[in-house]
């Protein structure tokens, strides 16, 4: 978020961490208070963070896996993995927070697609007799630590310009199953048929379809996965978008050539 300045907590023991590690990412909770926005947020109502307010979220941080006999760069290490220098690191969360913006355009243009077609067609035609669900992409930013000290010792190890993507955390009211992979990277068929979780996923497959043909057969999102509240559960997704049916994040973009 550029302009933007906040106050972060960060617990990063590695008992503390959301789940297991990613591919090439680890997650960990943590506090944010949002201090300054930036002109270009000021105005917005899609803000998840009130200024002045702290908010739980999660600290994303990239991480290189440890294999035997392998040494490659980093500032800092913990069991099984080791961080890239900083700049490398900035760098990389920056092409997930590319991902995540172009995710949540596309997806976007998808409700509007269904909303003008929807208007085109009668009262009792299908496609307004059916109940699309309602999701979205977790907002996102990504922020460098600033020590109010600059270090002298630049051999020393320092929080200095360590850089972190924050994310809205995603809640799972202590039960971490109710995360679902809905449509993996590396195959477009969903992982899951039944239920709520199975209507997002079919939902989530047919937008990759849309998208697909309304960029020219360029571009289209993948890697679906996030959170399904269920009916009975008292999970509440989003205050500020409260018809919200399922969080998503982590995405990848799928590009031709």
């Amino acid at each position: 978020m550029l302009g933007s300045t906040a106050r972060i907590t960060v617990d990063e023991r590695a008992a503390s961490a959301l789940g297991p590690k990613g591919s090439f990412k680890t997650a960990h909770p943590g506090t944010f208070v949002l201090h300054e926005i930036s002109k270009d947020h000021l105005h917005s109502s899609e803000s998840p963070f009130a200024i002045n307010t702290k908010v739980d979220v999660a600290f994303k941080r990239w991480y290189v896996p440890v294999t035997d006999g392998s040494t490659p760069p980093a500032t800092g290490s913990q069991k099984g993995l080791v961080r890239l220098g900083k700049e490398q690191e900035e760098e990389k969360l920056a092409g997930e927070i590319t991902c995540s913006t172009w995710a949540s355009s596309l997806q976007a243009h998808v409700y509007r697609l269904i909303d003008k077609a929807k208007a085109a067609a009668g009262p009792d035609d299908l496609i307004n007799l059916i109940t699309f669900p309602k999701v979205r992409f977790v907002r996102c930013g990504l922020f460098r630590v600033q020590l109010a000290t600059i270090p002298k010792n630049k051999n020393r190890a320092t929080r200095h310009c360590t850089p972190y993507l924050v994310e809205e955390l995603i809640p799972t009211d202590g039960q971490p199953e109710k995360f679902v992979k809905y449509i993996h990277n590396s195959s477009a068929v969903p992982r899951v048929t039944t239920g709520l979780e199975g209507n997002i996923a079919t939902f989530l497959s047919f937008c990759q379809h849309v998208q697909y043909e309304a960029t020219g057969k360029l571009v289209y999102v993948t890697d679906f996965q996030g959170v399904c509240p269920g009916e009975a559960s008292q999970i509440t997704l989003c205050s500020f978008d409260p018809g919200c049916n399922g969080l998503l994040t982590d995405p990848q973009i799928m590009t031709s050539p």
